[in-house]
């Protein structure tokens, strides 16, 4: 996975990451306003009761 791969949102949560992401970058192309952009490393996995937990 690199930064030069297209976005595609699959689910709410994701597409409303993906609508602040390019409202940071519109941001930045009309008013030079700087930001990052966190993506921790994390990943889901389901736990033998049904339930998911957050992995770090």
């Amino acid at each position: 996975m690199t930064e030069e791969l297209m976005p595609a949102a699959e689910d709410p949560y994701g597409v409303s990451k993906l609508a602040v992401e390019l409202d940071l970058k519109a941001a930045h192309e009309m008013f030079g306003l700087n930001s990052i952009i966190f993506r921790p490393s994390m990943f889901w996995r389901r736990q033998n009761d049904g339930h998911i937990t957050a992995m770090w």
